[in-house]
């Protein structure tokens, strides 16, 4: 099983596990907040270990959530409120299925690039096409 993000009008694709979408939101959430994304890590880690740890991975999952909001109410520019909240849709979007309206597809782009400037992932250049190709054809990313 995994994710396929696909831009629909005109269409480009990626595909990756579930898994490595929580990788990116890791990613995406450590370029913001280094500390409450590695807090993320342990919590994926320790998740993985036993299910028991649910309701710690809640929490942590929470508290980015209400990290992100936070430095999204004080960002001093609307670049930046935008890459913001490009990382707050990624983080908070199904893994597995829904859609990325246009709006939505530039500000996700917007953090996709600004990841990428100190991450070479190939799977984040390739979400950066999907997106790209969404926002240049004012269409949507489709999550399959």
């Amino acid at each position: 099983m995994g994710a396929d993000f696909v831009a629909l009008i005109p269409s480009e694709s990626t595909k990756m596990g579930y898994g490595y979408v929580h990788t990116i939101r890791e990613k995406l959430m450590r370029m913001v907040d280094a500390e409450v994304g590695d807090r993320y890590s342990e919590a994926r880690k320790k998740f993985h270990e036993s299910s028991d740890n649910v309701s710690e991975y809640t929490k942590t999952y929470a508290d980015m959530l209400i990290t992100i909001k936070s430095k999204i109410a004080s960002a001093t520019t609307e670049e930046e409120k935008d890459m913001l909240y490009g990382v707050y849709l990624f983080i908070d979007h199904s893994d597995c299925d829904g859609e990325f309206e246009t709006g939505e597809c530039d500000c996700v782009l917007k953090a996709l690039r600004k990841l990428h400037e100190t991450d070479d992932d190939i799977v984040v250049e390739r979400l950066i096409k999907v997106f790209d190709n969404a926002v240049s054809g004012n269409g949507y990313v489709a999550i399959w």
